[in-house]
């Protein structure tokens, strides 16, 4: 690809399972339609001990069956259903770079 080249999607949403994308290059002009978008969601390990990730914050399959102090990543949490208090959501610039953009279950206050 070169400077002149461009690449058109249309309907960029996530939820639209088929579009088209136009390549644009020096050479021609290429139409590809019908493309079927799956999504990737690997499963989700269930087994093992909690592991600390920071300063009383911890992953690892025995989080799903006691979630308090626990971060899960945004696909896990929503399997989570018996956290005690509430979620809070851990920013991106967070120092701690292993729980950063996790979602965290608090102790009710």
């Amino acid at each position: 690809m070169a400077l002149d080249d461009e690449i058109t999607i249309d309907q960029p949403n996530l939820k639209v399972k088929n579009r088209e994308i136009r390549v644009n290059w020096v050479k021609g002009d290429i139409n590809i339609s019908e493309i079927e978008i799956i999504p990737i969601n690997p499963p989700i390990a269930r087994d093992g001990a909690r592991k600390e990730i920071g300063r009383n914050t911890y992953t690892g399959a025995a989080c799903f069956e006691n979630p308090l102090h626990c971060a899960f990543t945004d696909a896990e949490s929503k399997d989570v259903k018996n956290c005690p208090g509430t979620f809070v959501k851990i920013a991106g610039n967070a120092v701690n770079k292993n729980m950063a953009c996790m979602n965290k279950c608090m102790a009710p206050s």
